[in-house]
């Protein structure tokens, strides 16, 4: 570990003194006078890594998603800049950790100081920390962060991140888990958390969070392809069951939904035509079906719930438009359908009152009540055999038989 001497800080001062005089900052009045700067270049940036902290020193762990499946920004969102900030008061350490994908095995990316002048509440000091933090934000989002395999495996990030047995972890993702024990393309946004922690826990595939770790999620969801609200909070209180399963408490765990600035948006298809690897955002979708249809339950519900979520109508628009077109005033049948967890009985009375939701919906936006007959099955018409030989769940195929289809009445 390098010691910073007096003649070596003397000459980091002097270094982004002068940068942060020629790039500018912005003070926004804050309670220690340190200004705000948006604006950093290599060589402050090369100045601040430069001085390194005593190995004593807090760490926060910085987790910094640039997956394909990413809504492009080029520097980290401002929650970053309010917990890096924080950290620096606490004369903290910052290090990186990528976020790759399968089977791809990353160390974390060597972090510095945020407080490279300690003790000096110098105006100048106080525009080199300004540096350090606009540096911190930039390195999140940096090359050597870039994927090297395909999709995001998050779960492993966030181990790696508690190797460094830090006091913060501050994730900058957006949440789309597509690669290791957690794929949100096969569970789905709402597959039950208590569930998946069950099941993660079982296989041994939870992080373990130092004891105490304060834990801030920025930009959930913020993906390239948009997602709903309602996939956003399922998402949400997915995470969260996740984080306090492997150790935060819940009061330690905050998501900031402040946006970062947006680059250049990544199209869909998985690649940002940098050579990113491959990792697409799932995304489910109605699927016609000879004059019928098929809803994924993610689109309609949360978790064990026959609460329709808040976009429902927009969801159903098309499929009611299209009832009430038939020709002959035809008749539907709405047929619930869920997953194999719970007892029969608890799973044909949830089927039964999702399909209920969904008619009363459909009556809403317009199709006559006599048109439409309800009735839920549970479990017992699956697309896919869902229990293994070892009495778990195939989440995947959790994930298909978890549906509502309407259909016609021949």
């Amino acid at each position: 570990m390098k010691r910073t001497t007096p003649r070596r800080t003397a000459v980091l001062a002097a270094a982004l003194l002068m940068a942060s005089a020629l790039a500018g900052c912005q003070d926004e009045g804050g309670g220690d006078n340190t200004p705000v700067q948006n604006n950093v270049d290599d060589k402050q940036c090369a100045d601040v890594r430069n001085a390194e902290q005593p190995a004593s020193a807090k760490t926060i762990a910085l987790i910094g998603d640039v997956t394909a499946s990413v809504r492009a920004h080029e520097i980290a969102p401002p929650g970053a800049a309010d917990a890096l900030t924080a950290a620096q008061k606490e004369h903290a350490r910052v290090t990186f950790v990528p976020v790759d994908g399968t089977d791809a095995v990353r160390d974390p990316v060597a972090g510095y100081s945020l407080d490279p002048l300690p003790d000096n509440r110098s105006a100048f000091a106080n525009r080199v920390r300004a540096a350090a933090v606009a540096c911190a934000r930039r390195d999140a989002r940096g090359s050597a962060l870039r994927p090297r395999k395909p999709g995001s495996d998050l779960l492993t990030a966030l181990a790696t991140a508690a190797r460094e047995r830090p006091s913060w972890i501050v994730i900058d993702s957006d949440g789309i888990s597509t690669a290791g024990a957690l794929d949100l393309a096969d569970t789905g946004y709402d597959v039950s958390p208590d569930d998946l922690v069950a099941q993660l826990r079982e296989s041994g595939s939870l992080p373990r969070l130092p004891e105490g770790v304060r834990v801030t999620w920025l930009s959930l969801g913020s993906s390239s392809i948009p997602l709903g609200t309602a996939q956003v909070e399922q998402l949400r209180a997915l995470w969260r069951a996740l984080l306090t399963a492997s150790g935060a408490s819940a009061d330690d765990i905050e998501f900031d939904d402040r946006a970062a600035p947006a680059a250049t948006a990544t199209p869909s298809g998985g690649t940002d035509g940098s050579g990113l690897p491959q990792d697409t955002v799932p995304e489910p979708k109605v699927v016609s079906l000879n004059d019928g249809w098929e809803i994924p339950a993610g689109l309609l519900f949360a978790p064990e719930s026959a609460r329709l979520l808040p976009s429902t109508e927009t969801t159903l628009q098309d499929v009611a438009d299209r009832i009430r077109a038939a020709p002959g005033a035809r008749r539907y049948t709405v047929t619930g359908h869920t997953a194999a967890y719970g007892t029969a009985a608890g799973r044909r009375t949830l089927s039964v009152q999702r399909a209920t939701a969904v008619r009363d919906a459909l009556v809403r936006l317009g199709v006559p009540r006599d048109r439409l007959t309800v009735r839920g099955v549970g479990a017992t018409r699956p697309k896919r055999p869902e229990i293994l030989p070892d009495g778990t769940h195939d989440l995947s195929a959790a994930r298909e038989n978890r549906r509502v289809v309407i259909e016609p009445i021949s």
